[in-house]
């Protein structure tokens, strides 16, 4: 019987994402420096991201019982944004499946740009018609 060598690769020969050259920063950041940075940012963007719909429900019973013309409307505008969330979901995947994410969450981004300027125009038109009322 005859032993074969079995060869390992050494440290700088090794195949992954992670351990190519490129991916190695040059300006001589200690890992827990960047790990800390990292950390930062995912925290800052995750309590920005799960205060919008705390935001948003209250926001929505405001401009509910502004423009609500009974009681039993105030809550219409949360009810309508859920039930939106719910009614898009599959076509948003599909168009994402189709042009991926990155067109499919630009898009959806604008599509909200564009409704959040439309509803602010809204408002300040309604707004404004109350107060003329108002005069009279």
């Amino acid at each position: 019987m005859s032993k074969q060598a079995v060869s390992m690769p050494a440290q700088s020969q090794e195949v992954g994402k992670f351990n190519k050259p490129s991916h190695r920063r040059s300006s001589g950041e200690s890992p827990s420096m960047l790990l800390n940075r990292n950390l930062i940012i995912l925290f800052a963007a995750q309590s920005l991201a799960l205060s919008c719909a705390p935001a948003a429900v209250l926001m929505g019973g405001l401009v509910g019982a502004l423009l609500a013309p009974s009681s039993a409307w105030i809550t219409f505008p949360v009810a309508a944004s859920i039930i939106g969330t719910a009614a898009a979901t599959v076509p948003a995947a599909l168009l994402m499946r189709r042009f991926g994410r990155r067109a499919g969450f630009i898009g959806s981004a604008l599509l909200g740009c564009i409704a959040a300027l439309i509803a602010a125009c809204l408002l300040y038109t309604s707004d404004a018609a109350d107060e003329e009322d108002s005069v009279d």
